[in-house]
């Protein structure tokens, strides 16, 4: 089994810890397309994608996205609560969790060791 760690807790501003974490991807359900992009960072409320084609509207209230990663798929409800450009083909996103499975609670419980909220 491949060890996963959290590589950065961030605190700060934030009602819950952020973790940085590696090897999981995300496909949005945008339409009739599925966009893919990098998940950077998970917290029990939100996630961060980066990589995501530079189209991608930030405009509906929510999207149906799949985290996968290490053996998992979790379905999660997210919508859109900032974006950034990375460059002219890609944008990183934030996402704030609307709906989602205990298995995402279980994976950011592991991701963030150290969460005490």
């Amino acid at each position: 089994m491949i060890e996963k760690q959290a590589t950065q807790v961030t605190p700060g501003k934030r009602r819950y810890a952020r973790a940085a974490v590696e090897g999981y991807i995300g496909e949005i359900a945008a339409g009739n397309l599925v966009l893919s992009g990098v998940v950077d960072n998970v917290s029990h409320a939100g996630l961060r994608m980066s990589g995501l084609p530079a189209g991608f509207s930030v405009a509906r209230s929510h999207y149906v996205a799949v985290v996968s990663g290490y053996d998992k798929k979790i379905k999660i409800i997210v919508r859109p609560r900032w974006f950034n450009a990375e460059d002219s083909d890609h944008m990183a996103v934030g996402f704030k969790i609307i709906d989602a499975p205990w298995e995402w609670m279980m994976l950011v419980s592991t991701e963030i060791p150290d969460y005490t909220n």
